[in-house]
């Protein structure tokens, strides 16, 4: 190692793939230790990359907190949370001689300097803050729902007062004068011996005053910031801030303005109105005026992640074997608390069945086959499906076929499930199309692709792709538009882009507008 070594803490509260992805690119750029403090422990994610070396996960639960706060137990503000476990891994953990406090979405970049020890050695011996100044990202394509990718343009800072936002923004240029969404002013490392100064959000204070820093320049280091991580991060970045009324409050005036715009083009154009707000503000062509006149103020990196993922993380992952039939709830589930999940297989079920699980919620997942077969023995004889299960809370994967006979995706039959139980919640799951094909195309060593064939007579690999993909792309149009008529309660589950507790308070919202919801399960 050429320089000092180094460390990186952060809180996070993020989907396991943009996880995995922070950890294995900053261990292959040579991070002693990770310290992640997760700030949803029923996310799982502590128990699944604790096993990951160079990794130390904290689930701060209830007793993280009762320990680490006796009197006053978890911080209401997520700020005061990272701060303080930015400081408790500064003190009481890190073993490197400086460490970072960075966020999930944030990804260090070295550029003219050779590597992130280099950029450290370059501090004077005084100085015991180092700030590394971002560059955020822009999309290269529009609206990507379920995308998950480090790729696109990074917009790096900007002189101050440039008026570089109205080349990129036009008509809201001025909310953004500097061209940024997030935060301009970058994320610090601390020298661990430095016991009197303290982590805030982006710097290292002392006495409530900045302490004396070393800025890195642009060119010889960044700080790649995925804002947004995904279509669905960015309208989770808004609205966290315009619905919340204390956080927005907290905000500066101009920030105010800027998030507000979300909430006003929300408010009269629905949908529709937000994801071309998102190509306005976060998509970037490669043919863009922008990109051709200031070339000099944008970097397109090459980040080589799956083979760091590969390297780094994917063999010490520990994701926990699924009992597929959870404890039954004491009482049957009335009707408007049931959640009948009827996105593909493939699709993160399994995932989406260990959540419930971790969160007290009683779940069916495949009953080999069993859940299928109730549905489509009902539907012949055009009884109520699902006689049996009334006492869990979420079905999932109504497939029956795996071994090629009898093949039922009862999921496309989600219309007769809704004719029997329209009070109900729909969980329609999904991942890119592409990511999803190639996945339902290696299960069973391929043996899956080989009976839907023969099952449905397709001459060769490429017809079974082309009508999955048919199949998918007509299922969730139908879905989704029966949605907007009003008859179904309905709700999305990105596998690679949603915050499981962000799904999880979209589904509670849900649950406490039924009128079951007041009593309880």
């Amino acid at each position: 190692m050429n320089g000092p070594n180094w460390s990186i803490v952060t809180t996070c509260i993020e989907p396991r793939k943009l996880v995995e992805t922070f950890i294995a690119h900053h261990r292959a750029l040579g991070a002693y230790e990770i310290f992640l403090f997760f700030d949803d422990p029923s996310d799982g994610l502590a128990d699944t990359f604790g096993a990951v070396p160079g990794v130390t996960t904290i689930a701060c639960d209830d007793a993280y907190w009762s320990k680490r706060r006796p009197r006053k137990g978890r911080p209401p503000e997520h700020r005061l949370r990272q701060t303080h476990n930015a400081e408790y891994a500064a003190r009481n953990l890190c073993q490197t001689e400086w460490i970072a406090h960075i966020d999930a979405d944030e990804f260090l970049y070295p550029r003219a300097v050779t590597s992130i020890s280099k950029m450290l050695s370059l501090a004077p011996d005084d100085i015991d803050a180092v700030r590394v100044l971002p560059a955020e990202r822009m999309f290269a394509e529009p609206y990507m729902p379920g995308k998950f990718t480090l790729g696109g343009t990074y917009k790096l800072k900007p002189p101050q007062g440039s008026g570089w936002g109205r080349e990129l923004y036009s008509e809201y240029g001025d909310l953004f004068p500097n061209g940024f969404q997030g935060h301009e002013v970058g994320k610090s490392f601390k020298r661990c011996s430095n016991q009197d100064a303290r982590f805030n959000i982006h710097f290292v204070r002392k006495d409530r005053q900045n302490i004396p820093e070393f800025k890195v320049p642009q060119d010889d280091c960044t700080l790649l910031h995925l804002f947004p991580a995904s279509f669905e991060d960015w309208v989770h970045k808004f609205e966290r801030r315009v619905d919340d009324p204390i956080y927005f409050q907290s905000l500066p005036e101009h920030a105010q303005r800027r998030y507000g715009l979300y909430a006003e083009v929300r408010d009269s154009r629905g949908r529709k109105g937000i994801e071309d707000l998102f190509k306005a503000l976060s998509v970037l062509p490669l043919a863009s005026p922008a990109l051709a006149a200031k070339p000099h103020l944008f970097l397109t990196p090459n980040l080589k992640i799956n083979d760091a993922v590969a390297t780094f993380v994917s063999s010490h992952m520990q994701i926990a074997k699924l009992k597929h039939v959870s404890e039954p709830y004491a009482t049957p589930i009335p009707d408007d608390l049931r959640v009948f999940q009827i996105g593909m297989n493939r699709c993160g079920t399994k995932e989406i069945c260990a959540m419930f699980g971790r969160r007290g919620m009683s779940y069916v997942h495949w009953d080999r086959g069993n859940l299928a077969k109730s549905l489509q023995t009902a539907k012949q004889s055009g009884e109520r499906p699902f006689s049996g299960y009334e006492n869990f809370q979420l079905l999932s994967d109504i497939s029956l076929g795996s071994n090629g006979a009898d093949i039922y995706d009862g999921f496309y039959d989600f219309e007769y499930i809704l004719g029997h139980y329209p009070n109900s919640i729909f969980l329609l799951n999904h991942r890119p199309i592409d990511e999803w094909l190639a996945s339902r195309r290696k299960f069973r060593q391929g043996l899956y692709l080989v009976e839907h064939q023969q099952a449905f007579g397709l001459d060769n690999e490429d017809d079974v792709i082309e009508a999955w993909r048919r199949d998918w792309e007509a299922h969730a149009a139908k879905v989704r538009a029966k949605a907007a008529s009003g008859d179904l309660r309905l709700i999305e589950y990105s596998l690679n882009t949603e915050k499981p507790s962000v799904f999880f308070a979209r589904l509670n919202s849900m649950l406490e507008d039924g009128p079951s919801a007041v009593n309880g399960v």
